[in-house]
C-alpha cells in the first residue's frame, strides 16, 4: 500500500472511542496526540473505508476521518499489536 501525504498530518480531534482506547491501551491522550505530529508520520488510505485515512508513527495506527478530523479508534502498529496481544493487553 502506498503512502498518501507523509510526515503532514491534519490536527486531529480524538474521538470517544479513541480516548477510550487509548486509556484502554494505558496511552495517554497526549501521547497520541504527540505521536500525530511526529517526523516518521506516514498516512494510509484504510483497508476498510475508502473515505477513511490511517496515520501511522513510532508504535500507534490511528485511523480517522479526513471530512472532520477526527481520531477514530488508536491501535497498535502491527508488530505491536501481536507482542500486547501475547501478553494478554
Amino acid at each position: 500500500m502506498e503512502a498518501i501525504h507523509p510526515n503532514s498530518a491534519p490536527m486531529l480531534t480524538l474521538s470517544k472511542h479513541a480516548r477510550f482506547r487509548a486509556a484502554q491501551m494505558g496511552i495517554p491522550t497526549k501521547e497520541v496526540k504527540r505521536i500525530l505530529q511526529a517526523d516518521d508520520l506516514t498516512i494510509y488510505p484504510s483497508n476498510l473505508a475508502p473515505h477513511l485515512r490511517v496515520a501511522v508513527a513510532g508504535r500507534l495506527a490511528v485511523p480517522y476521518d479526513p471530512s472532520n478530523n477526527e481520531a477514530l479508534t488508536v491501535l497498535w502498529r502491527g508488530e505491536d499489536r501481536r507482542e500486547h496481544a501475547r501478553r494478554g493487553l
